[in-house]
C-alpha cells in the first residue's frame, strides 16, 4: 500500500494538485477530497496511525 500512496503523491505533484513541499493536510485534500485517506485513522489533532490491513 505504501508504494501506491507514494505513487499517488508524485502524480498529484506532477499535475499541480499538490505543491512540491506539502503538509499532511494538503496530501489528504489532494488524494481524497473528503479530507481523509483510506490508509490512516486520526487519533487526535496531528496524530495518526495506519489502519489494520
Amino acid at each position: 500500500m505504501e508504494g501506491e500512496t507514494i505513487r499517488r503523491i508524485r502524480e498529484a505533484v506532477r499535475r499541480g494538485a499538490l505543491p512540491a513541499q506539502f503538509t499532511p493536510a494538503q496530501v489528504n485534500k489532494a488524494l481524497n477530497p473528503g479530507g481523509y485517506t483510506d490508509l490512516f485513522t486520526q487519533l487526535s489533532r496531528g496524530l495518526y496511525r495506519l489502519k489494520p490491513n
